[in-house]
């Protein structure tokens, strides 16, 4: 199809996570990433915050998670 926007990219989103296992921070971490897209970062962001790890007796930890997209293509 005509004028279809398609394409891939990674979104990595550092997260940190409290005691209780929440996330309680997102964004979007510019090294590692491949897109800058805002609906495939908002999307990653969202997914993201909620996760739910398990509980821990640090009262935060912080690491990253990286979303691998491919969009557009056939819809058949």
């Amino acid at each position: 199809m005509e004028g279809q926007l398609t394409g891939e990219g990674n979104v990595v989103v550092s997260v940190c996570v409290n005691s209780d296992g929440n996330v309680v921070e997102a964004k979007r971490q510019a090294s590692g990433s491949t897109t800058t897209d805002p609906t495939l970062i908002s999307k990653a962001i969202n997914a993201a915050k909620g996760y739910k790890f398990e509980s821990s007796d640090q009262d935060r930890a912080c690491g990253t998670i990286t979303f691998y997209f491919r969009y557009g293509g056939s819809s058949n």
